[in-house]
């Protein structure tokens, strides 16, 4: 009874020395995920219609998107798509690791992966070369380091704010932007799903001048969209969407209305710190433009 009771003694110091080890590093002022990035400039008209979407420092199309401004569409089903134990590891699941080990280097089999979300912004953040296996014991000490340093929800925004979607086009605002003219919290559940799948495979081919997504992309949103009616009641108006040609826009097809307007508040602008978002909403009218141009 003794070594019991100091057993369970042992068991719940340690609990309150791990304890006190998280809210330590939670309590330390740690600097935001986006610190490192730049920016792209978003402009629009007095109406919300796009003007110009300008590339960051590095030539990438990147947005910051706050989380609570992204469609729950889209955080649903990358939690189902990605990592569904997101919300119950504290970095990596041991169990998906261990079955991906033996599948990859003992198993004969095809290479799989196991990286939860907080695995795969770990990379991305401290760009890790996760090909051999001390890459990849790095991502995981990374991923458990930014368990304890931020919440889950700044975890699954950094994430999202990350993530390649295929050319040169990075995060979930940009990429919604881009291919379906709409920030993330107006995509209907088709646009939703397509832009999850595309952080994995973001090479998927999309004919440049029609838009048209091939074969691989219509495939792999199909295969998530029947696991999605697994979980969730989906209309069935929606479900006929999947039906119809995805088309999306691709970055050469992004309007440049007024260039010289344009320039001339670009170059006016106080240029703010990479950490905030750089939209600009101006007093043009597109339509009325559109019919000074004609008349000019």
């Amino acid at each position: 009874m003794v070594k019991q009771l100091k057993y369970i003694g042992n068991i719940i110091v340690i609990l309150i020395i791990l304890s006190l080890i998280v809210i330590a590093f939670r309590l330390t002022p740690n600097p935001p995920l986006n610190q490192s990035l730049n920016f792209s400039t978003i402009l629009y008209d007095e109406n919300d219609q796009l003007l110009r979407i300008t590339l960051a420092n590095d030539q990438q199309y990147r947005t910051w998107t706050p989380l609570e401004k992204i469609s729950p569409h889209i955080i649903n089903s990358l939690l189902l798509h990605e990592d569904q134990w997101f919300y119950y590891h504290v970095g990596f699941n041991p169990v998906s690791l261990i079955r991906a080990f033996w599948a990859t280097y003992i198993g004969g089999g095809n290479r799989q992966g196991a990286s939860t979300i907080t695995m795969q912004l770990a990379r991305m953040h401290w760009k890790i070369n996760t090909k051999t296996i001390d890459g990849k014991l790095l991502q995981i000490f990374r991923a458990i380091e930014l368990e304890l340093k931020y919440s889950k929800h700044d975890i699954l925004e950094a994430y999202l704010n990350y993530a390649p979607f295929g050319r040169n086009i990075e995060s979930i605002g940009a990429a919604s932007l881009i291919y379906f003219d709409k920030t993330p919290d107006r995509v209907n559940l088709p646009e939703a799903l397509t832009l999850t799948v595309l952080p994995q495979s973001p090479t998927y081919r999309i004919d440049k001048e029609k838009g048209i997504a091939g074969k691989a992309l219509v495939n792999a949103r199909q295969r998530l969209f029947e696991r999605w009616q697994e979980h969730y009641e989906t209309e069935e108006n929606i479900a006929v969407l999947f039906d119809l040609p995805l088309i999306m826009r691709q970055p050469e097809q992004l309007p440049f209305i007024a260039p010289h307007f344009t320039n001339q508040i670009l170059q006016q602008q106080i240029q703010k710190p990479n950490t905030e978002q750089n939209v600009i909403k101006t007093t043009l009218k597109i339509d009325l433009q559109t019919i000074i141009e004609q008349q000019v």
